[in-house]
């Protein structure tokens, strides 16, 4: 019976691999291991749209984010990019499915793709500055309160929620400080695999 119930367990892993399923014999982070971008456009409040890139691997993630100020995504203005090292916890007791991840910040940088947001960065003392358009610069050591940003002493980590639903990866809904509590449902966005 035994040998019966491997060999099914097996066919089904097998199928759900190559289905890009979650599950059947594989940890959490080996889940989450790969490209990951927005489909589409992605309301973010206040007139600001946005679109994500993660890549993770086991143990390590990193994000760039381009914000936009239309809801087609074409007129961009700024860039953002984190990661760091993560940790898997455990399954989530209070949103069934999802698992909680610890994300740590390494890195946090801003770059301003407009006219608009390098002012707004130059205005809202962010980084080390002087701002101009298409400049890198690290605000881990500052953060940038003009945008909503902690530094890295601040917030070293978010606690956040993941859930894989096939070729979707949910996070954790952003509407609460990640910085000092755990979300209590996922975001309404998820992002998809990428091949």
């Amino acid at each position: 019976m035994k040998t019966l119930f491997t060999r099914v367990f097996s066919a089904v892993c097998t199928l759900a691999v190559s289905a890009s399923l979650a599950g059947c014999g594989t940890t959490f982070n080996q889940q989450l291991s790969g490209h990951w971008k927005s489909s589409s456009c992605e309301p973010a409040g206040n007139g600001i749209f946005l679109k994500r890139d993660f890549t993770l691997t086991e143990s390590t993630w990193n994000l760039t984010v381009t914000i936009y100020n239309d809801a087609a995504c074409t007129v961009q203005f700024l860039g953002a990019n984190v990661g760091g090292n993560y940790q898997v916890k455990q399954a989530s007791q209070s949103v069934s499915g999802a698992t909680e991840v610890d994300y740590q910040f390494s890195t946090r940088t801003v770059t301003p793709l407009s006219s608009a947001a390098a002012s707004t960065l130059q205005s809202g003392m962010c980084g080390t500055g002087p701002w101009s358009v298409g400049k890198v610069t690290d605000i881990g050591a500052t953060g940038c309160a003009a945008l909503g940003f902690p530094s890295n002493a601040t917030c070293p980590t978010e606690l956040d929620l993941n859930q894989i639903n096939g070729d979707s990866l949910f996070f954790g809904d952003r509407s609460a400080d990640l910085c000092k509590a755990r979300p209590g449902k996922l975001g309404a966005y998820p992002v998809s695999r990428v091949p």
